[in-house]
This record gives structure tokens, sequence and C-alpha cells, in this order.
């Protein structure tokens, strides 16, 4: 072999072990910006006892467990407390329609957003909400429990038939800052109240 095709194998060994040290620096650098990225669990539980006589008591409790490397700093919370039930929003109806009919579907009363659905996820009725700030600052490997509580009459009017179920539909968030974009964490649960509304009335 002549030094010049031993000088251009090398040139060729140099480059391709370049290429091959800059996918694996570019691979590195990714999984770190990919962990450096908020990492969080989110488990919701719902507790419904009775206070009086068509009053309950209906407390959220959120744990939210930082399961990442960094520090979570979570600044606001909307939970909704949703009315499992067909009216005012014609879900009778809604049930029997099909494909895009269904979830293309308006309600029948006029509200801000006429739609049955946001994507896939039903819009049930709202009872009450909060939407406001929090305050947590979650360490690496920590868990912060989150707590909402909403009184609830089990009558909504008078003569009405008292509620059954509710659902809570939560998402507690972090702010963006100059470091991080913003992050949502989402949780949904179910919660029978015939039991606590009828401890007092039956």
């Amino acid at each position: 072999m002549s030094k010049l095709t031993a000088a251009a194998e090398f040139a060729k060994i140099v480059e391709a072990s370049a290429a091959t040290i800059a996918l694996i620096a570019g691979a590195v650098w990714f999984s770190e910006q990919h962990e450096s990225y908020p990492r969080a669990d989110l488990q919701q539980s719902v507790e419904v006892v009775p206070v009086q006589p068509d009053l309950v008591s209906v407390e959220v409790h959120t744990n939210f467990e930082n399961t990442g490397k960094k520090p979570i700093h979570l600044s606001s919370a909307f939970v909704m407390l949703q009315n499992v039930a067909a009216s005012p929003f014609g879900l009778r109806r809604l049930a029997r329609l099909k494909g895009a009919a269904y979830w293309e579907a308006l309600r029948p009363v006029k509200t801000p957003d006429p739609h049955q659905f946001h994507e896939g996820e039903l819009r049930w009725p709202v009872l009450n909400e909060y939407d406001g700030p929090i305050d947590h600052d979650v360490e690496p490997g920590e868990t912060d429990v989150l707590v909402f509580t909403f009184l609830l009459a089990c009558r909504q009017d008078v003569g009405s038939a008292p509620l059954n179920w509710v659902r809570v539909a939560s998402e507690i968030e972090k702010p963006n800052n100059a470091e991080e974009k913003g992050f949502a964490w989402n949780a949904r649960t179910f919660a029978d109240l015939s039991s606590a509304c009828g401890a007092h009335n039956g």
C-alpha cells in the first residue's frame, strides 16, 4: 500500500470515528435534555361524606409525585366537579348517534362552547370548579398532596332528584419560565354520592 493510499484510508477512519463520536454526543445530549424535562405521576382519589341532611362534602385528594430529576414548582390548578347526568345537555339523544354525528354533536342548550366533546372527552355539566393559584415545590422523589373540598347540595333544585354520581376532572400546572416550557398533568375520577346523600334522608 502506497503512502498516499494509506493516508486516504487513515482519513476515512478518522472521518468515520468523528461521525460516530458526533452521533454518540448527540444521543447523550438528547438523553440529558429529555431527562431534564419534568416528570411526574398524578394519582387522584375522591372522598364523599355526609355533612347534614341534603349536604355532602366531596373532597379531592391529588397526589403529585415528582418522578424526574429536577424540582417542580406547581403554580395553578383547574379542578371541575361535574354532574354525571343526562340533563340538561341531551345525553340520551347523544347516545343514539354514531360516528361523526356523535363526536361532532352540539349541545341542545346555549353554552359558551356548544360542543358535547373536547377531542374525545365528554363535557359533563359542571357543578362547581376551582380555577386558581397553588404554590407547591416538589423535590425529586417527593410526593405532595393537593386537596380541594367541594360542599355540594344533594338536590340542586327544590323537588329535584338527588345527585347520584359526580366526576372530578383535574389539571395541575407548572408555569413557563426562562429555562423550561410549561407542563400540565391531568386526572379524572368518578365518585358515587348515593350513599352519602341518602345517609340523612333515608
